[in-house]
C-alpha cells in the first residue's frame, strides 16, 4: 500500500474518489490478488479501524495460495 486508507480525506488509494474506506482497502487488495501477490503490507491504523477488510485481506491470501493453478482434476469415488 501506498498510504493508509482509513480517515484519509484525499483517497489517495482510490485515485482520488470518495469511497468507503473499507470497500477501498479491499479493492486494493483484490487487485493485487488478481496480478499474483502473495502478501500484502497495510498500515497498523488500517488493521486497527478496518477489522473487515483484514479478515477478506487474511482470507483472500489464503485462498490464493490454496488454489492450485492449473485445471482441478475430478475427485475419485470411493
Amino acid at each position: 500500500m501506498v498510504d493508509n486508507v482509513y480517515d484519509e480525506p484525499n483517497y489517495r488509494a482510490n485515485c482520488g474518489s470518495p469511497g468507503l474506506d473499507t470497500a477501498i482497502l479491499m479493492s486494493c487488495v483484490t487487485q493485487g490478488s488478481l496480478y499474483g501477490v502473495e502478501y500484502v503490507e497495510i498500515y497498523e491504523t488500517d488493521v486497527r479501524h478496518l477489522p473487515v477488510a483484514i479478515t477478506y485481506t487474511h482470507n483472500l491470501l489464503r485462498l490464493a495460495r490454496w488454489i492450485p493453478p492449473g485445471p482441478i482434476p475430478p475427485a475419485r469415488s470411493p
